[in-house]
């Protein structure tokens, strides 16, 4: 457009990125519908992200320690724990060796893993593993999808099902069943079977039951003895 008016008939549109920062050679890319900036999606674990739990936590841990598969996922975490001056290491994960974990008997006070759980097979092996590298008397925290419930069910048949299937030629259930091996329940009975329940919450009706709700909180403590 041109002329004196020109600028009161302008869109401006700005981007504000309140993450680590996106990489200069991915701009372009920003309005690039379904445009991953790296293939963390065939990982066996989920990454530690930007970490945005520390907004609620009430005083920093003497070491914060974070693993992946993907060292730029670790580089990313590291930066935001650096930021908020909190003493890290990352480590960084063989995906060939499944679910070991490559730290010793009773090493952590928690564990913390959100939305990570529903995704892991054989569950039963990464829960063993969890349970080894937690002290007695450590917590595992989380929050899982109520994967298997019938409101999470609608809602995807609803959204993001029916959008798939709508604009790309892919078969959308045989990826959440390959992506998402985990339901809800299954979850818990399984962590039941190696820690105390000590704190379940379901959101957004949190006095109704997994069929009713989106997402679930946990705090799971391994007993002394």
């Amino acid at each position: 457009m041109s002329g004196s008016g020109a600028k009161d008939h302008l869109l401006q549109i700005i981007i504000k990125d309140s993450g680590v920062g996106i990489p200069k050679d991915k701009l372009d890319h920003v309005f690039d519908r379904f445009y991953q900036v790296n293939h963390a999606s065939q990982r066996n674990y989920e990454g530690p992200g930007i970490i945005r739990h520390l907004d609620y936590i009430s005083s920093k841990p003497q070491m914060y320690t974070i693993c992946d598969t993907e060292e730029d996922c670790l580089s990313m975490s590291k930066l935001v724990l650096d930021r908020a001056e909190i003493r890290n290491e990352k480590v960084l994960l063989d995906n060939v060796k499944d679910s070991y974990l490559p730290f010793s008997d009773g090493g952590f006070d928690l564990v913390i893993s959100f939305n990570s759980l529903e995704h892991l097979t054989p569950l039963e092996d990464y829960l063993m593993e969890i349970y080894r590298v937690i002290k007695p008397g450590g917590q595992l925290v989380g929050g899982i999808p109520c994967e298997g419930g019938l409101v999470w069910g609608i809602g995807r048949y609803l959204t993001t099902r029916r959008y798939v299937r709508r604009n790309y030629n892919i078969n959308y259930d045989k990826i959440i069943c390959w992506e998402h091996p985990n339901f809800a329940d299954f979850i818990f009975r399984l962590l039941e079977r190696f820690f105390k329940q000590e704190y379940i919450k379901f959101h957004p009706l949190s006095w109704l039951s997994i069929d009713c709700n989106l997402v679930a909180s946990f705090v799971y403590r391994k007993e002394k003895g």
